[in-house]
């Protein structure tokens, strides 16, 4: 028994100073990833800043998620690709993908796609949808938001001018 969740990562970084562009992928799992947490995983990648100039690095665990061997990483960075991979793995609630923009060891962009959380939702299916809107994945699971955590979430999307795409799937 678990809240099971993933975070696909996708990282296009480029350092001003040395005109060089690089691709940094990861998968992170979260055993209790329900709620909040997946969310604060997302806030702590956001916030991320890579303190090493010779080479960029994601982090090996975020909030609670730790970043998976490179065997088991999605390979497929579509939004559709990452649905199919969440669907392969030890998941039961769902996952984020952030694809994401960073220049000189920092986040300025990118994207944020929410997966369904099939164990929450009133139609639950065995298998993970979406992407879903932030409100659908909210409605969810209502108890662990407040307004506080979700206006933070929020502003911390816009400081780092990260898009919460609304979604193509209705739970």
């Amino acid at each position: 028994m678990g809240q099971r969740t993933q975070i696909v990562v996708r990282v296009i970084h480029s350092k001003s100073y040395a005109n060089t562009v690089s691709v940094h992928t990861a998968s992170y799992h979260n055993q209790w990833g329900l709620g909040k947490v997946q969310i604060k995983d997302a806030i702590r990648m956001l916030t991320y800043r890579n303190n090493d100039n010779s080479v960029y690095r994601l982090p090996k665990t975020l909030s609670k998620a730790y970043k998976m061997e490179n065997e088991y990483n999605c390979k497929d960075f579509t939004p559709e690709g990452v649905r199919k991979y969440l669907n392969c793995q030890d998941n039961n609630d769902g996952g984020l993908f952030l694809d994401l923009i960073a220049e000189d060891d920092e986040i300025i962009g990118g994207k944020m796609y929410i997966y369904s959380d099939p164990e929450a939702v009133k139609h639950a299916t065995q298998n993970v949808e979406g992407p879903i809107s932030l409100s659908t994945y909210i409605r969810s699971n209502p108890h662990y938001y407040d307004k506080d955590f979700y206006k933070m979430l929020l502003d911390v999307c816009k400081y780092y001018n990260v898009e919460i795409v609304k979604g193509t799937v209705q739970c």
